[in-house]
């Protein structure tokens, strides 16, 4: 039986390492993606030769590539969740308090859940650090009590293989769903032109270009604040500035 079609490896006596990291957690546009990676610990060799490596270090082409290259290893598996604006933004303003920081660990902890789900059996987890990184650990060691290792780093997307592999395709991930974003405000009106542009790429200039402090972005967001509606969905309204914006060119109204 070829490699391509042997799942033995994924067999429930096999003990897998498991990398988590995201993308778009500080931007003020599109959706936060946060990905796993998974390998076999007898398979760590053909993962460090991959090449997989922090995803904001490469070039968007150098990124593609790997990830064409991840999706084509039999030894690897992938999850993903999507996490979009309107739902950060959402929860972040909830009465009862949610934030980023607890928003990220309870999907990451979605992941482990979802390969576990999958009859992996996850002998060791690898994250790269959001918060306080000895709670971090110790919410991960208390909710996986029966993995062997759970390791939670700074920078753990260079560090580690397999969570260098999770960043590839969290990026990526979160690049073509910029890429190809559908604005509903333009299925609901006519008279809706984000940026002059269909497609939210077009919006903001590039899938590099998602944050306050660059000046493209600041202006397509003010130039694409209803006066009534505030932002499209495409944008996170609870960010700071978003919220500066939205006071100084919307109506203010009282619930």
């Amino acid at each position: 039986m070829s490699e391509a079609t042997d799942d033995s490896m994924w067999y429930p006596n096999t003990p897998c390492v498991l990398g988590i990291d995201e993308a778009g957690r500080r931007p003020v546009l599109g959706p936060m993606v946060y990905a796993a990676a998974v390998c076999p610990m007898s398979r760590l060799t053909d993962l460090r030769a991959l090449g997989a490596n922090n995803s904001k270090a490469l070039r968007e082409e150098h990124r593609d590539e790997l990830r064409r290259k991840i999706q084509g290893a039999a030894f690897l598996r992938t999850f993903e969740t999507i996490l979009t604006g309107s739902f950060l933004s959402e929860n972040m303003l909830r009465k009862e308090k949610y934030n980023l920081n607890l928003v990220s660990h309870d999907a990451a902890i979605g992941l482990v859940q979802k390969a576990m789900d999958h009859g992996i059996n996850v002998a060791e987890i690898y994250i790269d650090t959001v918060g306080n990184l000895q709670h971090y650990a110790a919410k991960f060691r208390k909710r996986f009590s029966a993995v062997e290792k759970v390791v939670v780093a700074k920078k753990a997307d260079a560090t580690y293989p397999i969570v260098g592999a999770a960043s590839i395709v969290a990026k990526t991930t979160r690049d073509r769903r910029i890429r190809e974003w559908g604005f509903p405000e333009q299925r609901r009106s006519a008279d809706f032109r984000p940026g002059d542009a269909n497609i939210a790429v077009e919006f903001v200039g590039s899938t590099e270009s998602s944050y306050l402090s660059d000046p493209i972005t600041k202006t397509c967001i003010e130039q694409n604040c209803d006066v009534l509606f505030g932002f499209p969905t495409f944008v996170r309204f609870s960010w700071g500035t978003a919220k500066v914006i939205l006071e100084k060119n919307a109506v203010r109204f009282e619930w």
